[in-house]
């Protein structure tokens, strides 16, 4: 009996319940949270086909997978100083080193 004292064995861990308590609590809030979401912010949402497109075919996208290339600042400073035909033609082109003097 001496032994399982000396190493804890029989030592009762009384923040155990509180930790569960809480984690339970934390679940049902995140339920709620989330059918709140729902209920007013996804329900009834309508999909803009016509702004979809023009936001498709802008230059957003070309710009977004040339940040992903060459890094922010690089793009930045193109943005500046190239035309969108000019970006994509470097889009285009690879994204090669000899392609950043386009």
């Amino acid at each position: 009996m001496q032994a399982t004292l000396e190493h804890g064995e029989l030592d009762l861990n009384v923040f155990e319940g509180i930790a569960c308590i809480n984690i339970l609590d934390a679940m049902k809030m995140l339920e709620r949270a989330l059918a709140s979401f729902i209920e007013n912010c996804l329900l009834g949402i309508e999909v803009n086909e016509q702004r979809c497109k023009q936001l498709a075919n802008s230059l957003i996208p070309a710009i977004v997978e040339l940040k992903e290339k060459f890094g922010y600042s690089t793009v930045s400073r193109w943005l500046k100083e190239k035309s969108r035909e000019e970006l994509i033609k470097l889009l285009q082109c690879g994204g090669n080193d000899d392609d950043k003097n386009i």
